[in-house]
């Protein structure tokens, strides 16, 4: 074959190639356009636009879409924050306010909290608390129940293991409790960013077992 025949047909297939790469173009430039004129159904739960404070929560969702591991995490945080207590003062006034994160404000749970803290004020305890989450447990999308403990430690160093059991009703809605909650701050979003609320909740003492110190 002369070099003529053979420059001819590499051309004739670079053509080829051309053609089949411009037409490859092509589609891809249309749907380009159609995913761009075409409505996007999105759904977000969670809009967070800086310093409009109604714009934050900007959708809610059923709790029942929401993992309960989460819910559990919360209600255990929820015990933990609000019955822990420290002799360091400094220590216990950034770790009490934690505890109304997880709590629905003008709720039932707000009022008990509320009512708690006064009966058993944070600050100045005699002796340190600590407490340990044993379960947490579903029993509907918006109801779990719990178990823990708590060891206390008197002014005269005697320990007392007390265990309670607690019910805790949720919001139907992540986030339903909303926009004029007064936290929409970008602290407040990153502590409970999925906006899972206590709305009520019931504790009762199960067992004191008490060791003099």
């Amino acid at each position: 074959m002369s070099n003529a025949r053979r420059l001819s047909d590499a051309l004739l297939d670079w053509r080829a190639v051309a053609i089949f790469l411009a037409a490859l173009l092509v589609f891809s430039m249309w749907g380009n356009v159609r995913l761009a004129l075409e409505p996007v159904k999105v759904e977000p739960y969670l809009l967070h636009v800086k310093q409009h404070a109604r714009d934050v929560l900007y959708k809610s969702m059923d709790l029942s879409r929401v993992d309960p591991r989460l819910v559990m995490s919360h209600i255990g945080l929820f015990i933990y924050n609000s019955r822990t207590r420290f002799m360091d003062v400094s220590a216990q006034i950034k770790f009490t306010p934690n505890s109304y994160l997880f709590v629905a404000p003008n709720s039932p749970a707000q009022d008990k909290l509320d009512a708690y803290f006064l009966e058993n004020p944070p600050i100045n305890v005699p002796g340190p608390t600590l407490v340990e989450i044993e379960t947490v447990v579903p029993l509907s999308a918006n109801a779990y129940t719990a178990r823990w403990h708590e060891l206390v430690v008197d002014a005269k160093g005697a320990l007392s293991l007390n265990r309670y059991e607690g019910f805790f009703r949720l919001a139907d809605k992540a986030g339903a409790v909303g926009l004029d909650m007064g936290y929409a701050d970008d602290e407040y979003i990153l502590d409970n960013p999925m906006g899972i609320y206590i709305i009520d909740y019931v504790i009762e003492a199960l067992r004191t077992t008490r060791k003099d110190g």
